[in-house]
């Protein structure tokens, strides 16, 4: 059953991130978001598809190769050739409710797609990026509530939008 966003969270602030795809979608299946500064902000982000994705190359080179396997799977179609993930779009909000630095022995993905499943099924984090070589001074962002909303154009900006009420009242959670 669909519902407006500020009828759910009718005093709540509202920020607003871009990602590059397919790092935007994936936020809608529990991925911990890697960044290169901290966060003082926590509530309620608008998730945006900036217009520009990486290519499968880039994101293959960000994430290594298992890991491009991992966020195919979970995604359900090979990113590379698929013109379906949305870009230049609101696509989700979710709760921003922690900020930590990243140190390698966070880094510990699922040894499988089985793995994989199951952290999946149990809503369990995935962190998707910089498993190879992850470099010093990385800041894992940590979401929760993440809802998909009907995709709206959205022309972001390069760091934190605080988004109108006008905005707000237009947010269909699905």
């Amino acid at each position: 059953m669909s519902q407006l966003f500020i009828e759910k969270y009718p005093k709540e602030t509202l920020r607003a991130l871009s990602w590059k795809q397919p790092f935007a979608s994936l936020m809608r299946h529990g991925k911990v978001e890697t960044r290169t500064w901290d966060s003082k902000y926590f509530g309620w982000v608008l998730i945006c598809a900036s217009q520009k994705p990486y290519s499968h190359v880039e994101v293959q080179d960000i994430s290594g190769e298992k890991q491009w396997e991992r966020i195919t799977n979970v995604l359900g179609f090979d990113f590379k050739s698929s013109p379906h993930i949305p870009l230049g779009k609101a696509i989700a909000v979710g709760k921003l409710y922690q900020s930590e630095l990243m140190d390698s022995k966070m880094i510990n993905p699922p040894q499988s797609v089985e793995d994989n499943k199951a952290n999946l099924d149990m809503h369990n984090a995935i962190e998707f990026a910089c498993f190879v070589n992850p470099a010093s001074g990385l800041w894992m962002h940590h979401y929760m509530d993440v809802q998909p909303i009907e995709h709206f154009d959205w022309k972001g900006t390069q760091s934190w939008s605080t988004v109108s009420e006008d905005v707000k009242s237009k947010i269909v959670l699905l």
